[in-house]
């Protein structure tokens, strides 16, 4: 993915950035205008262009011990549960997706900015359109889970033994 490549690219120029702010403080008693302000919003945007290659490869944060024991005994339980996550996670970021839209189009119509006027300011706009688009991202990724999931109960015990659990240990 594109976007995970671009965050990754993202943390570099970020740490970059805070070195040289840390440097120019302590070697020349001179701050770089702006870096607590860029790194707010590049936070932010980073996560949300690296999210959806987590999701892809199964890294997103959860206990898979209720699922783990659940899947030894009732395999298709199990894999079906693992659907209602990814479709409600689905739900949950296409609500994200949504309100950033709306808030990414305020932003750019209305000029918003980070910062101090005269000093530093940055567009919050470009930040909000990938909040949105990562989380647009995001749901088609879950969706293809789900799916993915619905494929393994439809084709039975042979695909139950190969699951989810499989991938997150991995």
């Amino acid at each position: 993915m594109y976007s995970n490549a671009f965050g990754t690219v993202l943390i570099l120029v970020l740490s970059i950035l805070i070195n040289s702010d840390v440097l120019g403080r302590a070697i020349f008693n001179f701050p770089l205008p702006g870096v607590p302000e860029i790194a707010a919003l590049a936070i932010v945007a980073i996560v949300f262009l690296q999210v959806a290659y987590c999701t892809r490869g199964g890294h997103l944060t959860r206990s898979d011990a209720f699922l783990s024991k659940l899947h030894q005994f009732y395999p298709r339980c199990a894999v079906a549960l693992d659907a209602i996550h990814y479709f409600l996670g689905a739900i949950v970021f296409a609500i994200i997706a949504y309100s950033a839209t709306s808030l990414a189009w305020k932003a750019w119509g209305g000029h918003e900015y980070e910062g101090a006027l005269g000093v530093f300011t940055i567009p919050v706009w470009p930040v909000k359109a990938i909040v949105s688009i990562g989380s647009l991202v995001v749901v088609l990724q879950m969706l293809r889970m789900v799916w993915d999931r619905y494929r393994i109960i439809r084709d039975g015990h042979s695909a139950l033994s190969k699951t989810f659990i499989d991938e997150s240990v991995q």
